[in-house]
């Protein structure tokens, strides 16, 4: 009886210290480590996805993000030729997992142009 006891102790102060679900899914970028959920998931109760609006609270939209990676010319890609600027920043940006590059989903690109 002492050892049911003494694991169903160890076993109540496992599932106590131990991350939730939640918790463990919160990685963040190191810039943004500071942010609380509330600061990109703003008046969501169930946050699936961080609107643009939320990016644009800190990076001043996308206008001003195309402009400061305009030197790449065209492959800078938050200025589209197919949609400008009016691409959604998750498309690319992934807070909690890695970000993809949404642009070679069709492109395919080498140092000096398109393959």
């Amino acid at each position: 009886m002492k050892n049911v006891l003494f694991i169903l102790f160890v076993l109540s102060l496992g599932l106590l210290f131990s991350p939730s679900g939640e918790a463990a899914d919160r990685q963040l970028r190191e810039t943004h480590i500071e942010n609380t959920c509330d600061t990109c998931h703003v008046g969501q109760t169930d946050p699936v996805q961080a609107g643009q609006i939320s990016c644009k609270g800190c990076h001043l939209g996308p206008d001003k993000v195309a402009q400061k990676t305009e030197a790449l010319g065209k492959r800078n890609p938050h200025t589209s030729p197919h949609w400008g600027t009016t691409t959604p920043c998750w498309m690319c940006h992934k807070e909690h997992t890695a970000d993809v590059n949404y642009c070679l989903t069709c492109h395919m690109w080498e140092e000096g142009g398109k393959k």
